[in-house]
């Protein structure tokens, strides 16, 4: 597993693809059947986690960021070489947060189980 991050750190947990990328900066990433989770994945969402209160500066540094990414040369040559992707951005921080809630008690489970929480968390 990735080193404890620190702040202004971002370290990615794991993809949401069938086998792990090539690229130098992903190949250490675990895919979801490599940590044990049991997900089909022809369609996935991406997105940020982030620490609860996080302050809202920073929240609307973070999707200027992601919005800036959607734009740059790498990102859609990623979305038009892709078999099962499909861009549907959605910043609407009430949305986001109901939906999480359908699966929070299964992401528990998976960050207990991969020590990246502890049980009482």
């Amino acid at each position: 597993m990735a080193a404890a991050p620190t702040g202004g750190t971002a370290i990615p947990l794991v993809m949401l693809t069938a086998e792990r990328l090539d690229d130098p900066d992903w190949k250490e990433v675990r895919t979801v059947s490599e940590v044990g989770l049991d997900y089909e994945v022809p369609y996935h969402w991406q997105g940020l986690a982030v620490k609860k209160g996080t302050p809202d500066p920073v929240m609307d540094k973070l999707i200027l960021a992601l919005h800036n990414m959607y734009e740059r040369d790498f990102f859609k040559e990623y979305l038009a070489n892709g078999t099962h992707i499909q861009l549907d951005i959605r910043d609407d921080r009430d949305w986001i947060n109901e939906d999480m809630k359908k699966n929070q008690a299964a992401v528990k489970e998976f960050m207990i189980e991969n020590k990246m929480i502890e049980p009482d968390a």
